[in-house]
């Protein structure tokens, strides 16, 4: 299921850019290019010892990772050791350098337009005030640079 969603975040990322080409889904193997994208999407990416759903990184910011885990009720804080397993696990995370975002199921069938504006927040903070139209003038050098302009 994370690697369905982390392409749909794909998808919505490359929309809200207006370029197909700034939003780079990484597959399983593949060696991440060292430019030509603004977003890399990562599903299942390797962490110590777990896998988040998925890794959001910018390439304007490398020092900013965003995981992003997907929690379907079947699976997250129907029990007391469930909820207190995903608490660790944020923690474990988070002490490695990395943020975290956790969406429900509900959250992004209801409406992922939604979620991937709280991920486009994220790194659009880290730009400050202006953030949103840096990340805007990031995705157009890169679509420039890729299409010769």
């Amino acid at each position: 299921m994370g690697e369905a969603i982390a392409a749909m975040y794909a998808t919505y990322l490359e929309s809200f850019y207006d370029s197909p080409e700034t939003v780079w889904l990484k597959r399983p193997g593949e060696n991440k290019p060292d430019n030509g994208w603004l977003f890399c999407v990562e599903p299942q990416h390797q962490i110590g010892r777990f896998k988040a759903d998925f890794l959001v990184t910018c390439s304007s910011l490398p020092d900013k990772k965003l995981v992003v885990e997907c929690d379907g009720h079947q699976f997250h804080e129907r029990t007391k050791e469930q909820a207190q397993h995903d608490k660790s696990r944020d923690r474990d995370i988070q002490s490695a350098g990395y943020a975290i975002m956790r969406f429900t199921g509900s959250e992004i069938h209801k409406d992922p337009v939604a979620c991937t504006n709280e991920i486009g927040d994220f790194f659009a903070a880290a730009l400050g005030d202006d953030g949103y139209s840096r990340l805007l003038e990031l995705a157009f050098d890169v679509w420039s640079a890729k299409d010769g302009v």
